[in-house]
C-alpha cells in the first residue's frame, strides 16, 4: 500500500463527519475538503499538512513544524500548509480542534482575509 493510501485510511474516517467532507487524489498525494475548501494536503510520502493562516500558524511554529514545500518541477517557495504534529494526529480531540482551525484558515483565504 502506498503511503498516501495509508494516510487516507487513517484520516478519512476521522474527518468523515465534517460538513461536505470529500477527498481527491492528485499529483501522487491527496487533498481533503470540507464544504469545497481544501483544509488538508497529504503528500505522496503520506505526510498530512493542515491549512494555515495568521490565526493558527503560531500553533505549528510552537510545535516546531515546517511549511509544505512542493517537490514538483517549477514549484517555488512554500504553500500555506504545515505538517500536522504527531501528537495532534494521535489525539482525536486535538485533531478535530486543529482541523476546525485549518477549515477556518481555508475559509479566510477564500474570502481574502489574512
Amino acid at each position: 500500500m502506498k503511503p498516501v493510501d495509508e494516510a487516507l485510511d487513517m484520516l478519512v474516517p476521522r474527518f468523515s463527519h465534517l460538513p461536505g467532507f470529500k477527498y481527491r487524489k492528485m499529483f501522487g498525494g491527496a487533498s481533503l475538503y470540507s464544504d469545497g475548501l481544501v483544509f488538508c494536503l497529504i503528500t505522496n510520502e503520506g505526510i498530512p499538512h493542515f491549512r494555515i493562516a495568521d490565526s493558527n500558524i503560531q500553533d505549528y511554529i510552537d510545535a516546531g513544524q515546517e511549511a509544505f514545500s512542493p517537490k514538483m518541477k517549477n514549484a517555488k517557495g512554500v504553500m500555506p500548509y504545515y505538517t500536522i504534529p504527531e501528537e495532534v494526529i494521535e489525539d482525536q480531540l486535538k485533531l478535530e480542534e486543529w482541523a476546525e482551525k485549518a477549515i477556518r484558515a481555508a475559509r479566510e483565504a477564500k474570502s481574502g482575509k489574512k
